[in-house]
């Protein structure tokens, strides 16, 4: 017979281990979840300032190299970032001028500019430096082909400038840069990723990249594309890398590689000794729980009492009962530690703003918009950008939202920012990464909740304030954009539209029957916080069409006359006779070039027709026309 003992407590050890257990759990999840939400905001700060500061050092090694080719030899000897700076390197009479800073270091390391001009060395790199005098820098890792010194330097061979100009080798200081402890590195490659420069020695470096599993793969993969683009960005690579990258000059990127391991070590560390501190402080509680227990149960032991001498017939006894019991003060106390938890997640909050440099181009602005025809799951849209430079402020674009359960609904954007070129250009960018960041969400949001996805779907003036932001942050007020969002969702038959100062779009539902889409509120851009009108339901039913433009369509003024205007595009909507998609928007456009004759835009022009297609487009065999995902990037 296998005995087992038991092990009876009392209501009074109950009490204190539950008070214990109570105790200790709470204080573990509030310590984890605070701690957690500290290293996520140390993580996010991380990234801003290894960001921020590739952008600085970037800034100012195009600087130094700008300054030093053009700089008199004379004021090289006041400076403190040029070592020294030889003129004409590779020519017959090189004239060489170090900084006074630093001659008596160079002295000390016995080089001497002068007499290394003569060496070989210098011959057989000037057989390399073709390249740069047809315009182009080259950059060199010191101790290769210069002197070796106690602090990152780099070397750089800057072509002649100018009808009279010679070229220059530059020794610039990078002092500041290097880290000693080996978790992070900045260092310069090519456009097909080898490395021309380093702050740190290569051994170290290639300890770091296989410390974090970056390879050389991935870092000549990224420096091929911050080439093409000219972006610059940071992100995670490898298992433990933190990659910061932006273009400099021309032909070569700028790496900023650090540990997350070694940069959050404080925070993990303070988070093991955190629950190291709660274990001991639930051992205390152990130890002093019976005593407060006793206390606690108090007025069980007074209850126990009165009964029992109720029990011998004495009903004389009265129990005193007030407001400010054990249970109402802990209830007190546990609405104080809520109120005060709901607080502090309130303050803790914080908005991360990543701050990106687009050098925009033409070729770039093509990238932001979708093609002249996309086909999604149940629409057809057809488009027309003009611009009136080789940059504009011309923007539309859509995203196919996927629902588990149901056909998906399709979101469609399009936007005008003030003016033309340039600036207005760069806010298109913001908007597309709007767009991208909104398509994100949606994939997401519907997987981890659901509920959030239908709110928003069901409001497009929600979609306006997320773009209303973006701008706003970008252009910092002094730029603004119309826009104009509509959500057509084809299996409930309707859609949701909300305007923000836009031309207003037509409806033309499946009788050829137009309806102007409204009514417009304030653009955007102008404040962090605005207010948009209520937004439209309409049938949206099979072969509808919506038809959207900006305001370079209708303005085409000679002199004082307008030679387009918004009744002549009404005239041709109504008179359309049946056409869809492309056919529609061909046969606007041509009108419309016919009626202006050859009159030169002075602002950007963009149409869009989308029309439900009678039967769902199949996925599976590709259109003749180019089918685009369901972002419109």
């Amino acid at each position: 017979m296998k005995f087992t003992p038991k092990i009876k407590l009392s209501y009074r050890s109950k009490l204190t281990l539950l008070n214990s257990l109570l105790v200790f759990t709470a204080l573990l999840v509030v310590t984890t979840f605070f701690l957690n939400l500290y290293r996520s905001e140390k993580l996010s700060n991380v990234y801003e300032n290894e960001l921020a500061t590739t952008h600085q050092l970037v800034t100012n090694i195009e600087n130094m190299i700008f300054i030093a080719s053009t700089v008199e030899l004379e004021q090289v000897k006041k400076s403190r970032d040029l070592i020294f700076v030889v003129e004409d390197p590779c020519g017959p009479q090189p004239v060489a001028t170090s900084s006074d800073l630093y001659r008596k270091a160079l002295a000390d390391l016995g080089f001497s500019p002068e007499a290394w001009l003569k060496a070989a060395e210098i011959k057989s790199h000037c057989a390399s430096l073709a390249p740069a005098a047809k315009g182009e820098v080259r950059l060199f890792q010191p101790g290769t082909v210069g002197p070796k010194l106690y602090m990152p330097t780099l070397l750089a061979f800057v072509p002649a400038r100018g009808a009279v100009g010679k070229a220059r080798l530059l020794l610039l200081s990078l002092d500041g840069t290097g880290s000693s402890d080996g978790d992070h590195a900045f260092f310069i490659t090519s456009s097909a990723g080898t490395r021309v420069w380093s702050d740190s020695l290569p051994e170290a470096l290639e300890r770091l990249l296989a410390s974090t599993g970056v390879t050389q793969d991935a870092i000549a993969t990224t420096a091929k594309e911050t080439t093409l683009s000219g972006l610059s960005s940071i992100g995670r690579k490898g298992g433990d890398g933190i990659v910061a990258y932006a273009p400099l000059l021309s032909g070569f990127s700028l790496f900023s590689l650090s540990s997350e391991r070694a940069l959050l070590s404080s925070i993990d560390f303070m988070l093991i000794q955190s629950i190291l501190l709660v274990c001991g402080f639930l051992f205390i509680c152990f130890f002093f729980g019976r005593l407060f227990a006793t206390r606690l149960t108090r007025p069980l032991g007074e209850l126990k009492d009165a009964a029992e001498q109720i029990g011998s017939g004495n009903f004389s006894q009265h129990l005193r009962i007030t407001e400010d019991d054990e249970i109402s003060i802990i209830k007190t106390s546990f609405n104080v530690m809520t109120s005060k938890i709901v607080q502090l997640i309130n303050d803790t909050k914080t908005k991360a703003m990543i701050e990106s440099e687009i050098n925009v181009a033409q070729q770039v602005q093509k990238l932001l918009l979708p093609p002249s025809l996309v086909r999604t799951s149940n629409h057809e849209i057809s488009s027309s950008v003009q611009m009136a430079q080789k940059c504009g402020g011309d923007w539309w674009g859509y995203a196919e939202v996927p629902i588990p359960g149901r056909q998906p609904v399709l979101l469609l954007l399009i936007g005008d920012v003030t003016g033309h070129g340039v600036s207005s250009a760069l806010l298109t960018a913001a908007a597309q990464g709007g767009l991208s960041v909104l398509s994100t969400f949606f994939e997401s949001e519907h997987k981890v909740a659901p509920a959030l996805v239908p709110a928003l779907l069901n409001d497009p003036r929600l979609v306006l304030h997320l773009f209303n932001r973006a701008v706003f942050l970008s252009g910092g007020g002094t730029l603004a954009m119309s826009f104009f969002t509509c959500l057509l969702d084809p299996q409930s038959e309707v859609l949701h539209t909300a305007n923000a100062g836009h031309n207003k779009p037509y409806l033309i539902d499946e009788k050829g029957k137009i309806k102007p889409l409204g009514p417009s509120g304030n653009v955007l851009g102008k404040a962090m916080k605005e207010e948009f009108p209520e937004i439209e339901t309409h049938e949206w039913k099979k072969g509808s069409q919506v038809f959207l433009y900006t305001d370079g369509l209708i303005d085409c003024y000679e002199g004082d006359k307008n030679l387009f205007e918004r009744k002549h595009l009404v005239r041709l909507l109504k008179d359309a006779g049946g056409l869809k998609g492309p056919a529609l928007l061909q046969r606007i456009m041509q009108e419309r070039a016919k009626m202006i004759k050859g009159l030169r835009a002075e602002d950007d022009v963009t149409a869009v027709v989308i029309t439900q297609a009678a039967q769902a487009v199949s996925r599976t065999k590709a259109p003749a026309e180019k089918t685009e995902a369901p972002v419109g990037v």
